[in-house]
C-alpha cells in the first residue's frame, strides 16, 4: 500500500522527512492553508524526485492550474468540481495543445529550458490530474 500526507505549512524540512521516511507520496494544499506559490515551490524543490508530488490548487482556475504545473509537480487535485463543465475546463487548462489550452512558458518544470522539448512533449500523458466532486450538484 502507498503511504502519503498532506502537507500545509511551508516548511521544506517536513517534506525532506516524510521524502527520507519512505512516503510514497505528499499532497501540498493550498486551498485550505496559508501556502504561497513561492512556499509550494521550496516544497516541491524539497522533495526532489523522491515521492510523488500533488497540489491542491487553490481553485479551478486556469492561472492557478496553469502557474502549479509550471513548478514541476507530479499532478494536481482541482477541488469544487461540481459539474461537466467545471470538469472540462480543468482538463483543458491542465494540458497543452492540442489536447488542451495550457499555456508554455520558461519554467521550473523543465528546468528553465534545457528539458523544455522533453517535458512538454511527455507532460500530457504523464500529468495525474484528480478532480474533487464535493457537491450534490455535482
Amino acid at each position: 500500500m502507498k503511504k502519503g500526507t498532506i502537507i500545509s505549512l511551508p516548511v521544506p524540512q517536513a517534506t525532506e522527512i516524510m521524502a527520507d521516511a519512505g512516503f510514497d507520496w505528499i499532497l501540498i494544499d493550498m486551498e485550505h492553508s496559508s501556502l504561497a506559490l513561492s512556499d509550494v515551490h521550496t516544497l516541491l524543490a524539497a522533495a526532489g524526485d523522491r515521492l510523488m508530488k500533488i497540489v491542491r490548487v487553490p481553485g479551478n482556475d486556469d492561472v492557478w492550474i496553469k502557474r502549479v504545473l509550471d513548478l514541476g509537480c507530479d499532478g494536481i487535485l482541482v477541488p469544487m468540481v461540481n459539474s461537466g463543465e467545471a470538469a472540462r475546463s480543468a482538463i483543458a487548462a491542465s494540458l497543452y495543445p492540442p489536447a488542451g489550452r495550457r499555456s508554455v512558458g520558461v519554467t521550473r518544470a523543465h528546468r528553465y529550458g534545457p528539458g523544455f522539448r522533453e517535458y512538454v512533449g511527455s507532460a500530457n500523458d504523464r500529468l495525474i490530474l484528480m478532480l474533487q466532486v464535493e457537491h450534490i450538484d455535482a
